[in-house]
């Protein structure tokens, strides 16, 4: 009907990759704030759960990409890793090429 407003684009996506402790206490309170600018999601992994890299980049990039199915390949996918979740990010993002942004916090790189 005439006057109506087209619907809004969707938000980007940020997917939150915390850093060992799996919990993102350490970001929280960034969240309500960055949920204004983007559609945020928060992994949250189990301090006791000692799921290897490679299972748990496997497990992740699998939630990803039934997500980024749903989402279109018009919206900018953007990964935010702290520490852990920085190596992480890189790990998803080279398995994930709809991934269009990495942001890195005090990423745990230095480490052979």
């Amino acid at each position: 009907p005439p006057g109506l407003l087209p619907a809004p684009a969707p938000l980007p996506l940020l997917v939150y990759l915390p850093g060992i402790d799996g919990t993102g206490l350490a970001a929280y309170r960034q969240f309500p704030r960055l949920s204004q600018a983007f559609d945020l999601r928060a992994l949250f992994m189990p301090p006791a759960d000692r799921t290897p890299f490679t299972n748990l980049v496997q497990q992740v990039k699998a939630l990803l990409s039934s997500e980024l199915e749903r989402c279109g390949p018009s919206r900018p996918v953007y990964l935010l890793g702290e520490s852990f979740g920085g190596l992480m990010a890189l790990a998803l993002a080279t398995e994930l090429p709809a991934v269009d942004r990495i942001i890195l916090v005090n990423p745990a790189t230095s480490f052979s």
